[in-house]
């Protein structure tokens, strides 16, 4: 039972640390960096998975991470980053 409270812990440490990033990323390029670097690679793998073509993955990834940047000021924290994150590049696949 206490690794799982210390799991949870960890899980909500987490969660904290990420909801700080992304308030400091809306008005710090460096701290978007951070945020960049953390998810490109799981991005780029989810683009190129759906779409099977590394160049269009490329692609993809850049609009998606430029829709990010631009869409910060309006982010609100209703769910995890990642989720948000995830369904905009969800949607450049739809369209």
């Amino acid at each position: 039972m206490e690794k799982l409270l210390t799991a949870k812990n960890q899980v909500d440490d987490m969660r904290q640390d990420e909801s700080a990033l992304v308030e400091a990323a809306r008005r710090d390029p460096a701290a978007f960096s951070i945020l960049y670097h953390r998810y490109v690679i799981p991005v780029y793998r989810y683009l190129y998975k759906r779409l099977g073509n590394s160049k269009d993955a490329e692609d993809l990834t850049s609009q998606v991470f430029m829709d990010v940047l631009e869409g910060l000021v309006h982010y609100q924290e209703r769910g995890n980053f990642a989720a948000w994150l995830f369904t905009i590049a969800r949607h450049k696949v739809i369209v």
